[in-house]
């Protein structure tokens, strides 16, 4: 099969990148004097390789300048405490269009952008989805989708196709089980994993513009809907019923290890995001990886979620300022953003990056044929993904969906 490799072209409705190459060839600055550390923070443990590779280059470039990476999972807890505290990185990684993040755009944590040359390496049309009160303060590099990765191999000798409703996925599971094949790999004991899984079901059972008209009724005061009700009644039933298709000790599985289980074949699918492909075949490059649209009960109900997936902005309060806008810079350049795509695997909003796609091809056409939703975490307020990642973790535990539904309307009422 020939590698689909191409530049990655369009999210409809939000995000239309037709991009001609830019020859923008923006040059640092004179060096400093003397040496100086700057502290990258980010949250990718799939991107330390790219960094790491990407830092080799700029300080080849830039002697003087020492970039120190600092990956931490937990990364917006600790982050947002470091700015509070006086204490931001230098440089740091971000989910722009959480509103955890655009709480601090404008209140004095992060570099205005505004003017860099270096942004016109990015359609400005994603750029003004980011902006902040019109002020640029991010360099987005790529963007997530998620969906549901499955063993092609496995899936052929037992002549299964991806299911492209929600009681077929059932089914699918359900055949995957008679055969001694472990259906799904959770990694429940990585929280934030779990809270992606269940944003998915969310946006399936609430219609994007039914969730953010929920999620701006309820701390208005406005009174619950019955539908409102049972939908989140439905999104608690279905992250269980999943449950029942993942390995008995999914409560004790952390993400890497997951990620090993199913390259190695110890299950037939695992419900995540691109990021995750560089990872995948990294355990296991022979893997026939393929993905689909994690189903809804109807097959035009389906949809894919995807936002940024990496941006990088820096501290402005940071002592080497300079030095930071320098490597973000270097960050923006098609040769530094195609060696990031080269590893990340993510769809690049850098022009003239291409962007390996294959594996994931379904989840690219869908996006692109409107099937699409964006993070619920960029519609609701900062605080509630902390929340609401509790709550999923908490349910998959005790299983009791009045309970879930009840905290819930808790949680989003502080919306």
């Amino acid at each position: 099969m020939t590698k689909k490799r191409r530049r990655f072209t369009g999210i409809l409705g939000v995000f239309i990148l037709f991009l001609a190459p830019w020859h923008c060839s923006q040059k640092p600055e004179s060096q400093p004097t003397e040496t100086v550390e700057l502290e990258f923070f980010q949250h990718k443990v799939e991107a330390v390789e790219a960094i790491d590779a990407i830092i080799a280059g700029f300080q080849e470039e830039n002697p003087n300048i020492r970039i120190r990476q600092n990956y931490k999972p937990e990364y917006l807890k600790i982050l947002l405490a470091r700015m509070i505290s006086g204490d931001a990185p230098d440089l740091f990684s971000n989910l722009p269009q959480t509103n955890d993040i655009r709480l601090k755009m404008g209140s004095g944590h992060l570099l205005n952008l505004t003017g860099q040359s270096f942004l016109q390496r990015v359609e400005p049309r994603l750029l003004a989805q980011l902006r902040h009160e019109g002020v640029d303060y991010v360099l987005p590099l790529s963007l997530n989708m998620v969906g549901v990765w499955y063993n092609q191999t496995i899936f052929d000798r037992l002549n299964l196709n991806p299911p492209q409703t929600y009681d077929a996925f059932i089914q699918t599971c359900q055949k995957l089980m008679d055969a001694g094949v472990t259906p799904i790999t959770f990694t429940n004991k990585t929280p934030w994993t779990v809270e992606h899984y269940s944003s998915l079901i969310l946006v399936q059972e609430f219609s994007p513009q039914a969730l953010e008209r929920f999620l701006k009724d309820l701390p208005a005061g406005k009174p619950v809907t019955d539908q409102d009700r049972r939908r989140l009644a439905r999104v608690a039933a279905k992250i269980q019923a999943l449950q029942a298709y993942g390995p008995e000790d999914a409560h004790e599985v952390e993400y890497r290890e997951g990620i090993r289980r199913f390259a190695a074949g110890e299950s037939a699918m695992y419900i995540q995001g691109t990021w995750t492909v560089p990872e995948i075949l990294k355990a296991n490059p022979e893997l026939r990886l393929a993905a689909f649209v994690f189903p809804a009960d109807t097959a035009d109900g389906s949809k894919v979620i995807y936002g940024v997936d990496f941006a990088v902005a820096a501290s402005a309060t940071g002592v080497h300022r300079a030095a930071a806008l320098k490597f973000i810079e270097f960050l923006s350049r098609a040769d530094t953003a195609q060696i990031f795509a080269d590893y990340d695997r993510s769809p690049s909003v850098i022009s003239g990056v291409t962007t390996d796609t294959q594996s994931y091809q379904a989840l690219v056409s869908a996006v692109e044929a409107g099937r699409s939703s964006v993070w619920p975490q960029t519609i609701w307020a900062p605080g509630i993904t902390v929340k609401w990642r509790k709550l999923t973790h908490d349910f998959i535990l005790d299983g009791n969906v009045d309970d879930f539904v009840t905290t819930a309307l808790t949680v989003f009422s502080s919306n």
